[in-house]
């Protein structure tokens, strides 16, 4: 499902509207396969909500939030250094925070540790 959601063009990827519509299935398949609990999926919804794909019109920062710390909890080593990042910095709606930054490094460091074993 997550790939057939990336598969649909985002808005930017063509002039012609039928593909532009296209972008919203493509979003609702990504968030099918996030909501069961698709780490992958999770994350590229963050990233579409977070305006990383080049295009503005589903920017939401409170949902890309939801999604990050949703991959992040379901154990995504990529999600947790992008959580890391934005408490160390305060980025993409995250408020700079030490104690959050520094549960994210020692969970980060948690599931590394045990996926060596």
């Amino acid at each position: 499902m997550r790939d057939l959601g990336m598969s649909f063009p985002h808005p930017e990827a063509s002039y012609h509207s039928q593909l532009k519509r296209e972008s919203d299935i493509g979003l609702r398949l990504l968030e099918m396969a996030a909501n069961k609990n698709d780490v992958e999926a999770q994350m590229m919804l963050s990233g579409e909500y977070f305006g990383m794909f080049k295009t503005t019109d589903n920017v939401d920062y409170e949902k890309g939030k939801y999604w990050l710390l949703k991959a992040g909890n379901n154990g995504s080593v990529k999600a947790m250094d992008v959580l890391i990042e934005c408490y160390f910095k305060g980025t993409l709606g995250f408020e700079s925070d030490y104690e959050k930054y520094t549960e994210w490094l020692k969970r980060k460091h948690e599931t590394l540790k045990n996926s060596n074993d």
